[in-house]
């Protein structure tokens, strides 16, 4: 029982300090590394699919070359909830700040479902 509890407070300092660490990457502007190129280009692309008169559950990416059916071969879930929860704002928070919101607590709380 005690040794549980120490495990559940050793998983809780980790997610704390990395939600403490990843906080100034959510509020202040920094480049995109690595993968979250991709991944705000593809948010971008749903948000703004239906301005150009597309499907928002499988838009046209134009970034791409000459442009490719990303959501085809690739999974739209979780960009999909970044719009919706960037248009439950009314526009009071940026889609950039939901995606950088979004994925600091998606990085900080993966050791909770890890441990269980």
């Amino acid at each position: 029982m005690k040794s549980s509890a120490i495990a559940l407070f050793v998983v809780a300092a980790v997610a704390g300090a990395a939600s403490a660490l990843l906080l100034a990457q959510a509020i202040h502007p920094f480049p995109f590394l690595n993968d979250a190129v991709l991944h705000y280009g593809l948010v971008n692309s749903i948000a703004s699919a239906g301005a150009r008169g597309q499907s928002f559950l499988d838009p046209w990416v134009p970034e791409w070359t000459l442009g490719f059916p990303v959501f085809h071969y690739y999974q739209n879930l979780p960009h999909l909830f970044v719009v919706a929860l960037q248009k439950a704002t009314f526009g009071a928070v940026s889609l950039l700040t939901t995606f950088r919101v979004v994925e600091a607590l998606c990085a900080t709380h993966l050791p909770i479902p890890v441990y269980f």
